[in-house]
């Protein structure tokens, strides 16, 4: 099963124009990547953008998307407008084995955790390069004057971003995974490997 995920990093359009969606068994996104491709899978997990982008998630759906979240109390996907999805993860509380999910931190390394325990033999990731120092609006803006992210989003890509996805491509090391991009981390586990460019 090969994966394409998309992420939303200024990278993410000249990755998507190198690529050939055929090439791609499934498609999955998360928050705003739906606004740039149409998802065979979407991931939206935080109440922010789930509010922002719950119009685009119904519109894939009709169109035979998978919805994943996380599982929560009723009323917490009813407040997230979520209750309608058609897949709820329980994660765990703690590191990731092959047997059982991992806690939630980020959407990017939950959306390759997804992909390698759902069948994956090869994943190539775009649009996931990590947040700059002190500034995440490259990502995710509602009205164009705030950002969504932390203001510890540099810190958090170094510390928690990057050895979460090490710790899964070290998890699955018979999985082939490959990113383009700029990303900030440094990825030393056999099985990926990182072609850089620019955003366009």
């Amino acid at each position: 099963m090969r994966y394409l995920i998309v992420g939303s990093s200024p990278t993410v359009t000249t990755s998507l124009s190198v690529l050939n969606r055929g090439d791609f068994d499934c498609v999955i996104t998360s928050n705003a990547g739906i606004d740039l491709v149409e998802p065979d899978v979407y991931v939206c997990i935080d109440a922010v953008a789930c509010a922002i982008h719950g119009q685009q998630a119904r519109a894939a759906h009709a169109n035979g998307a998978r919805m994943v979240t996380l599982a929560r109390d009723a009323m917490s996907l009813k407040s997230r407008d979520v209750e309608w999805f058609d897949e709820f993860v329980l994660v765990g509380k703690g590191e990731p084995t092959r047997e059982a999910w991992g806690k939630f931190h980020f959407t990017g390394p939950f959306v390759l955790e997804y992909a390698l325990r759902h069948g994956a033999t090869s994943v190539m990731i775009i649009g996931c390069d990590g947040y700059r120092h002190g500034n995440a609006e490259d990502y995710y803006r509602d009205d164009g004057s705030k950002t969504i992210c932390s203001k510890r989003a540099y810190t958090r890509t170094m510390e928690v971003i990057g050895p979460a996805w090490m710790k899964l491509a070290s998890l699955f090391p018979e999985v082939e995974i490959t990113q383009i991009g700029d990303p900030l981390y440094d990825i030393t586990a056999d099985n990926w490997e990182v072609f850089r460019c620019q955003t366009s």
